[in-house]
């Protein structure tokens, strides 16, 4: 059949009568397809692909829109119908087409976005800078809004809409949908409230509350305010909540810390109230925060709804600042987080170092700062950088120095900034003896502190032991060296260094103990106790010194040898403890017990566990309980405690079931066990609080301060107390 002509005309009027259920079926379908759109029941849609080009299907296969486009969908998002109908882009321009292949729009725009509401389409184009101006076109293609936005959003038929800018000072206003301005561009964000209301953020942070007009709903000028739910909406100025309705009078004070919204009323609750009282429970004065301490002789540090500045002790504001987090005050100064970027902030409230860092490590009585593209630089308390420049990273300050990283490479900056080692190290250990190791293109040295070489590089590690002394590692091999290259001492064990001597750990297990003169200081031991030699030269493990005695294990037992190397106390026990005031605790049989520096048996081996002796007195357990004892063995209290550990030099704080108490290092009880919990200021006051309150006893246990606080926190400073009373909740407005 010859393209274009109709069928009729060739088979005649016979087929008119064929075809007609055909067109009649046809017809119903597209009335079906119409009727299914308009009542929201239109089939699924999906995007295909054919030669490289989109198109769209329904849910049954059928194709309602052909393969002839680079791209169905929207510029912001994936394919969706909208209204409707759906972008498309071709020549990397877009336009519009609807769910039976029809162009509604030719591609003449830059991008298109869905509008959430549904009813219009967010078009851009460019000028011929390439910068994008948005404006509204409808389902049917129309413009509705000029093109000189540079973002909008539509709700309840008004338009939040931002001047088009090149910085981030770009102001927002609202519009009609006809574009006359209801609010002026004057705004940091417009957002809904709902109820036909908008906030409008000032410059400055501030929130003002427009009708759907644009007039100023009361004078009100908030730091922030929630969506109205029902007739009210939350505000705060500062800290503090309050309510607001429909017509922006303030039904509610700000003056509550939090404000709920219930079924059948609203309620709040006031800030909890701090008093500060002296040690006779006289009231000072009161604050209403959520934490508070103090950081200076007359200014405190507060806390209130997850935000922190400082005030007087009139309750009056120091500075402007308000943090997201502060560290501890020391010597006036603390690293402060505000608006996300950290800074160093004085207790005068005000700043040191402006925050503006990622990150700042306070260190050594300096400040290293690394600011948002990883960039670290130090600074000194007095705000001056000491860093010429900036580094990647900046190791442990060390021997007035720091190790600093320049791109992949280390080296050494002063304390006052000079770079003393350029960065042209691999790596770079830390300093000893003023002499660096050093890893460089590859090979391993030393160099001194102006760097200079001491021993030139070569493919075997190198440690720093001494100013005379450095260790080269070659192979499994550990090599200990003077500077002029001879050898002191060699092994293929592994070895540990200290200070005045070096451990070689043996494939066995077993240790030697050698001096920086390469000579084996466990070899020939003189047992003085048997007054023959002792001809063994390893230890299985040899303890830290301590009064003047070295713990050692041999064959599995324990003992002690003098710092002369000389074994004082053989090796006969399970297990041993160091020496404290003559004393050491050691283990036969599964218990201990204690001996004397000459192995006199001085207290009995019955305990299940020991501790040392301080001060004559030392904590020991036995069974499940714990008694103090004296070196004389005896217990000084006869009924033991489930719980029991020094609080100060001279008491101990116990527990005996669940109830705490304090007794004197001499055994006597000072404050009774019949608390629920104790705190010892270390004074002549202890912390107490039982089912639930907090008060003050004196160390003889009579009441200082009653037990009336919900919390209570000692002030080191002014040797005064902050007492917590908790507010309670309150119904605001009953709710129909």
């Amino acid at each position: 059949m010859p393209p274009g002509v109709p069928l009729i005309s060739m088979r005649g009027v016979m087929y008119i009568d064929v075809l007609r259920p055909v067109i009649k079926y046809i017809f119903l379908l597209q009335c079906v397809i119409a009727f299914g759109q308009v009542n929201g029941n239109s089939p699924e849609y999906y995007v295909f692909i054919e030669n490289g080009r989109q198109g769209v299907k329904t849910d049954d296969g059928n194709v309602v829109i052909p393969a002839l486009y680079d791209q169905v969908g929207w510029t912001d998002s994936g394919f969706k119908m909208h209204s409707g109908v759906t972008g498309y882009r071709i020549n990397g321009k877009w336009g519009l087409v609807n769910a039976t292949g029809k162009i509604i729009a030719d591609p003449v725009y830059t991008t298109l976005e869905k509008e959430k509401s549904g009813t219009y389409i967010i078009a851009g184009e460019s000028d011929i800078s390439g910068r994008i101006y948005k404006g509204l076109i409808n389902a049917s293609g129309e413009k509705v809004l000029e093109f000189r936005y540079g973002a909008l959003s539509v709700v309840n038929e008004r338009v939040i809409a931002r001047m088009p800018s090149g910085n981030n000072l770009s102001r927002a206003g609202l519009l009609a949908i006809d574009g006359k301005v209801l609010i002026p561009f004057e705004f940091r964000n417009i957002s809904p409230l709902g109820s036909l209301r908008y906030s409008a953020e000032t410059p400055e942070g501030k929130y003002l509350i427009f009708d759907d007009v644009g007039n100023r709903i009361s004078n009100l000028v908030l730091d922030s305010l929630s969506s109205f739910i029902g007739d009210f909406s939350k505000i705060w100025e500062g800290h503090k909540a309050g309510l607001i309705n429909r017509n922006g009078e303030v039904v509610v004070t700000p003056s509550y810390k939090q404000i709920e919204f219930g079924a059948n009323s609203i309620e709040g609750r006031l800030f909890d109230r701090w008093q500060e009282i002296d040690d006779a429970n006289n009231e000072i004065a009161s604050y209403r925060y959520d934490r508070i301490r103090r950081v200076e002789d007359t200014i405190l540090l507060v806390e209130a709804n997850s935000r922190f500045w400082l005030i007087t002790e009139s309750d009056q504001r120091v500075g402007n600042v308000v943090l997201d987090s502060v560290e501890e005050f020391e010597d006036g100064l603390a690293v402060a987080l505000s608006s996300g970027k950290w800074g160093v902030l004085k207790s005068s409230g005000e700043w040191l170092i402006s925050p503006k860092f990622k990150s700042i490590d306070r260190r050594n009585g300096f400040f290293n700062t690394s600011d948002f593209r990883n960039r670290w630089r130090v600074y000194d308390e007095f705000a001056v950088e000491k860093t010429q420049g900036f580094y990647e990273e900046i190791g442990e300050y060390h021997k007035l120095h720091f190790p600093v990283r320049k791109g992949d490479y280390w080296g050494l900056i002063s304390r006052t900034g000079e770079q003393v080692i350029n960065c042209v190290f691999d790596s770079l250990s830390l300093i000893r003896e003023n002499l660096i190791s050093v890893k460089f293109k590859g090979l391993y040295g030393i160099i001194d502190i102006k760097g200079n070489w001491v021993i030139l590089p070569n493919p075997h590690k190198k440690e720093v032991i001494n100013d005379l002394l450095y260790l080269e590692l070659k192979g499994r091999q550990s090599i200990i060296k003077r500077y002029d290259g001879d050898i002191v001492y060699f092994t293929d064990n592994p070895i540990e260094i200290f200070d005045d001597y070096f451990l070689e750990r043996l494939s066995n297990g077993k240790v030697w103990k050698i001096n920086y003169s390469g000579v084996i200081q466990t070899k020939e031991l003189v047992d003085i106790i048997h007054r023959e030699p002792i001809n063994f030269s390893e230890f299985e493990d040899i303890f830290s010194p301590s009064e003047g005695f070295v713990g050692i294990r041999k064959d599995g037992k324990y003992g002690f040898v003098d710092d002369q190397n000389r074994l004082r106390i053989a090796n006969r026990y399970d297990s041993i403890k160091s020496f404290h005031e003559g004393f050491a605790g050691i283990k036969l049989l599964g218990r201990w017990g204690f001996v004397d520096k000459s192995e006199n048996l001085r207290i009995q081996p019955v305990y299940d566990w020991v501790d040392k002796f301080e001060g004559g007195i030392c904590v020991v357990r036995q069974g499940e309980k714990y008694f103090l004892i004296n070196q004389g063995g005896k217990a000084l209290f006869t009924k033991g405690f489930d719980e029991l550990y020094p609080s100060t030099p001279e008491r101990y704080l116990v527990r005996r079931n669940s109830l705490y108490g304090l007794v004197a290092k001499s055994g006597e009880m000072m404050v009774n066990y019949i608390y629920d919990g104790l705190e010892d200021l270390g004074g002549d006051m202890v912390i107490v609080h039982k089912l639930g309150k907090f008060g003050v006893v004196g160390i003889e246990g009579l009441d200082v301060i009653p037990r009336i606080y919900d919390d209570l926190e000692f002030d080191p400073g002014k040797g005064h107390f902050f007492g917590l009373i908790k507010a309670p909740d309150e119904t605001l407005l009953k709710l129909n």
